[in-house]
């Protein structure tokens, strides 16, 4: 019946009344901040079972100067625990016996607090109970507890807690020891007082006579620093109220918590006799401390201790068993346990060095007595004294100082031991002084002397090494890039020798912290900022904090181009088309297929609070066998970090501790995932999500916990997400195998953000739970990790041609090219418009040249009808001519003829295709004219020199005949041509032909049937 005692005990006491308050046996109450001025207020009752059970909620009231507030305490779930004084074999009345039965309610609830100096936290409740011996008519009284926080001085402060169950029985003439066993989690110091059992208000109650206060039982005594009560009852069996209060102090001596516990002690008359209260002394001590006293150890910082203790109890029949609270008050002890009657345990500590201070621990031993149990608690005093200390050696190099820092006194001189001497205002800033500033000239020990009055160390040295400086610069790669990209980062360092050390600082992003050339890989945008730390092999230290990138949340789009045609003909059009690789899948579902884009991974919340062991929502809460957690993701926070849609394959949780005998393995784990219009999970619980992690047993660990989908899930970038995890141990163990939550960090939302269910009677991963479970909602959402890989939105991205010139429209994903040149190469830049994030590509197109086609008309002038032949002079290659004669008339011959039956001037038109294709176009003109032609010259020279030796025409076409008559000047005929229709030809004096002048008649008849006539004079000459 002692489900989670540990825990729960842990978590301190708290008193209250109920109606039927003869029935409430103590309490206290105490709170742990979360970070934010929000802080968990816990109220914790202890309850005589013969009673009424107490309420399901309470309400606290906390009221300050600054104002006031409530915080509404709800019970945990199983925050009923029976914490009953018996031994194993004895039924309570919790569990329907005959023996005195008490349980224990835990009570938690959350409030912000402003800051301020005095909030207190109060409750109260009728009625007392009226067997208490002490108080004034108690069943008239209420009960009321209080704790007072001072959050102003002591801002994200915890109250101290309470390791040690209240003992409500004690014997009749029998030494009692008692420890509260408190325990501050921020490591404050602690003082104990008795107080004055109070009502509403905190109004103090009246004690009967003899009993006060101070000495609410004879012969009681608290002490102050330890919390431990000694006592012996020698009055009469009764209920006695004690109230301890416990005050916190900070380093400046300012109280900034106090808590209190209000409980009875029930004098009865035993049989049993409990442990032996004088027994657990230190024996076989060893180790660099000193026992001084039979329970009291001191010892300086960096000592250690190893001690026995032997405890016994008077009834040799009875078996012992010890509880301790060594290793939440001095971490790192260990001990061990041997026997049982006697019962010998070995404690054994390290102090850490800085640590100093009184650290108690206690030792609590139980009988096994049935009915009820006897038991006796041992507190253990552990003093560290200050030592003298110079800190750790320093190494400086070049333009560097040596800050050094003495601590353990408060005068300290210092000297030199070896090195460079001391000279004040030049190389060495103040003598005597706790934190001079050094800059020897060579390596140099020093030694500081305080006037500390210890048995400790009072001196100390520290050396400074003064070694080579070096030089660096530190480089990136990029500034700017967008998720999915990488940056490199480089140190380089001069001389450039083997030895040199590196750490980055943070290493969030980087595949490396100790390299000089890391590679920064990125899932969230932001700016990351680093430091690098470079030391040399000697020891010279330097720190660059330039280094910073921005990425910007979208990625790269992931494309590629493509044409029509690469070469066209010259003047012709082609398309080129941008294929988008990555675009959003467009629905949400099961998706196997390959990966589109990078692989990223994104953490969806980056706080650092995390919950209590007990507390929920938790991806890992085995506090119960069973939980179950739905965690709304809206697709406006997902969208913000870049993740525009695609598919999702991994997904894991920040386990961010796993406590003592917590479960690492986890069985019926099971992850489902889905798409919903819901933007809030206050009042739905989602079905129908897909399984993408089916029932698995699965082990876990400190950080990152990391599942791999059966099945990749398509998310479409603009529906809210939903995720559903699930395990159950009740079908592998029934209800019984739960230990505590491993707490997950968590990062809070403005909506209620986790949906969660946690049982302990099984079916929690099915669609109703069997039987009793709790069921809650909360903004608390775990930090989330997804590894996917995704697209864009179409709609938000933009084009961009360059250059510009030859395109239809130089912003469309797929234009019209008409290239002005050849060849000429496009760039398209795709670019997100959210994120600016982009990516180029280019595409070159070039052109064919046009056939070259050409020919010559024979003749290109005539009188109609003219017959022309045309002589096809085109290039090698050219093919499928196409004539066009400029009459009407066309050919596809390769020389054709053609007759001009009208006078005219006609331009003939080749077309013809070249070997790739292209066409090609030529132009040349004939000219047909109306009339005959004929152009008679006026003189010639018949000197055989082989220039304008005959009389011929000089122009002839057009003529049917023609003939020629020569006349001397006395008219008597000389010559006379033959008739012709062609023959330029007209007369060919012999030498016998006088030179002079001489006249002809020109008679023809036209193509055209008409009389031409011409005469004239001709000159010959010959040369002399």
């Amino acid at each position: 019946m002692a489900r989670k005692l540990a825990t729960l005990l842990f978590a301190g006491a708290l008193m209250t009344g109920t109606v039927q308050a003869s029935h409430v046996t103590g309490g206290s109450i105490y709170w742990n901040s979360l970070g934010g001025n929000q802080y968990e207020f816990t109220l914790v009752l202890y309850r005589d079972c013969s009673g009424i059970d107490l309420d399901a909620s309470y309400t606290l009231d906390l009221n300050s100067s600054c104002g006031s507030t409530s915080v509404t305490v709800d019970l945990l779930p199983n925050g009923v625990t029976e914490v009953s004084q018996l031994c194993d074999n004895a039924v309570s009345t919790c569990q329907g016996g005959t023996y005195p039965g008490v349980e224990q309610y835990v009570y938690t609830g959350v409030v912000t607090l402003s800051p301020c100096s005095d909030w207190t936290a109060s409750w109260d409740l009728c009625c007392r109970n009226p067997a208490i011996l002490n108080l004034v008519d108690p069943d008239l009284q209420d009960g009321y507890l209080q704790g007072e926080l001072n959050n102003l001085d002591g801002p994200a402060n915890s109250s101290p807690i309470f390791t040690n169950a209240p003992i409500p029985y004690v014997c009749l003439d029998y030494p009692v020891v008692y420890s509260y066993g408190a325990v501050d989690p921020d490591g404050d110091s602690l003082s104990y007082s008795f107080i004055s059992a109070m009502g509403p208000g905190g109004t103090p109650l009246g004690y009967n006579a003899p009993y006060t206060p101070n000495e609410p039982i004879p012969g009681i005594s608290l002490d102050p620093v330890t919390g431990l009560v000694t006592f012996t009852p020698t009055a009469i069996q009764g209920n006695y109220v004690v109230v301890v209060q416990v005050d916190e102090y900070d380093d400046n001596g300012n109280i900034i918590g106090t808590v209190i516990r209000d409980m009875q002690f029930v004098v009865i008359s035993c049989t049993n006799n409990p442990p032996d209260p004088f027994a657990g002394t230190i024996e076989n001590f060893s180790g660099s401390g000193s026992s001084t006293g039979d329970y009291a150890i001191d010892m300086c910082e960096s000592n250690n201790f190893c001690f026995d203790a032997v405890y016994t109890d008077p009834d040799v029949g009875q078996s012992l068993s010890l509880t301790t609270n060594i290793q939440q008050n001095l971490p790192g002890a260990t001990f061990t346990v041997t026997g049982t009657n006697p019962l010998t345990a070995t404690f054994c500590w390290t102090s850490q060095p800085g640590t100093n201070g009184f650290f108690p621990f206690t030792v609590t031993i139980t009988d096994d007595q049935c009915p009820i149990v006897g038991l006796q608690t041992y507190i253990y005093s552990v003093n560290v004294l200050q030592r003298t200390s110079a800190g750790p050696d320093l190494t400086i190099c070049g333009p560097q100082v040596a800050e050094l820092h003495a601590e353990g006194g408060n005068v300290f001189n210092w000297s030199v031991l070896s090195g460079d001497p001391i000279q004040l205002g030049q190389n060495f800033s103040c003598n005597p002084c706790a934190d001079p500033i050094a800059i020897p000239s060579a390596t140099t020990t020093y030694i500081v002397q305080s006037d500390l009055l210890s048995s400790c160390i009072t001196s100390d040295t520290v050396t400074v090494f003064v070694v080579p400086d070096f030089t660096f610069q530190a480089t990136q790669s990029d500034t700017l890039i967008c998720l999915g990209e990488t940056v490199d980062y480089n140190v380089a360092v001069q001389p450039n020798v083997a030895g040199y050390t590196y750490e980055w600082t943070p290493d969030v992003g980087l595949t490396s912290s100790t390299t000089a050339n890391p590679t920064g890989i990125y899932g969230n945008p932001g700016v990351y900022s680093y430091n690098v730390g470079i030391t040399s092999p000697d020891g010279c230290h330097h720190q660059d904090t330039s280094l910073t990138v921005t990425v910007s949340p979208g990625y790269v789009p992931q494309f590629s181009v493509s044409q029509n045609d690469s070469l066209v003909c010259e003047g012709d059009a082609t398309q080129f088309f941008v294929d988008l690789d990555c675009t959003l899948p467009g629905y949400c579902g099961t998706y196997d297929g390959p990966c589109c884009g990078p692989i990223s991974t994104m953490d969806v919340g980056d706080g650092t609070d995390f919950l209590g062991t007990t507390t929920y929502p938790s991806i890992y809460g085995q506090f119960y066998t069973g939980t179950r957690n739905q965690i709304l993701f809206r697709a406006s926070e997902l969208q913000a970090l870049g993740f525009a849609g695609g598919k999702i394959s991994e997904i894991g949780w920040d386990v961010a501790n796993i406590p003592a005998g917590a479960a690492t393995t986890f069985y019926g784990f099971e992850i489902k995932i889905g798409c919903t219009t819901q933007d809030d999970l206050s009042t739905v619980w989602i079905d129908g999500l897909t399984t993408v992690f089916p029932a698995d047993t699965i082990d876990i660990n400190l950080g990152w916990n990391t599942y791999t989908f059966d099945h990749g899930f398509n998310w479409d970038g603009t529906s809210n997400l939903v995720v559903e995890v699930c395990f159950d141990f009740y079908d592998y163990f029934g209800g019984t195998n739960y230990t505590t939550n491993s707490a997950n960090y968590y990062t809070n939302t403005t909506y209620n953000s986790v949906h969660q269910w946690h049982g302990d009677q099984g079916a929690i991963c099915s669609t109703m739970p069997n039987g009793f479970f709790i069921e809650s909602v909360d903004t608390e959402r775990p930090n989330t990790r997804f590894v996917f890989c995704g697209g864009v939105a179409e709609d938000e991205l933009s084009y961009t041609w360059q250059p510009a010139i030859g395109l239809d429209d130089p912003n469309a994903q797929n234009p019209i090219v008409t290239p002005v040149s050849s060849p000429t190469t496009y760039t398209v830049t795709v670019g997100e418009l959210g994120s600016g994030c982009s990516g180029s590509a280019d595409v070159t197109v070039g052109w064919f040249p046009p056939a070259d086609v050409s020919f010559i008309p024979t003749p290109d002038e005539g009188v109609y009808p003219l017959n022309v032949f045309f002589q096809n002079t085109s290039a090698s290659g050219s093919n499928s001519f196409n004539w066009n004669f400029g009459d009407g008339n066309g050919s596809t011959d390769s020389d054709p003829n053609n007759v001009y039956v009208d006078p005219g001037v006609y331009y003939i038109t080749l077309t013809g295709l070249s070997e790739n294709g292209c066409l090609g176009t030529y132009t040349d003109s004939v000219i047909v004219l109306p009339n005959p032609i004929v152009e008679i010259p006026n003189v010639f020279s018949p000197d055989h020199d082989g220039h304008n030796d005959a009389f011929e025409y000089i122009d002839f076409r057009g003529f049917k005949t023609a003939k020629m008559t020569i006349y001397d000047r006395w008219g008597t005929v000389v010559y006379e041509a033959p008739a012709t229709s062609s023959n330029m030809v007209i007369w060919k004096p012999e030498s016998r032909v006088n030179d002079g002048t001489y006249f002809y008649l020109f008679e023809g008849e036209g193509n055209d049937g008409s009389d031409v006539k011409r005469q004239g004079s001709i000159t010959l000459v010959r040369s002399k």
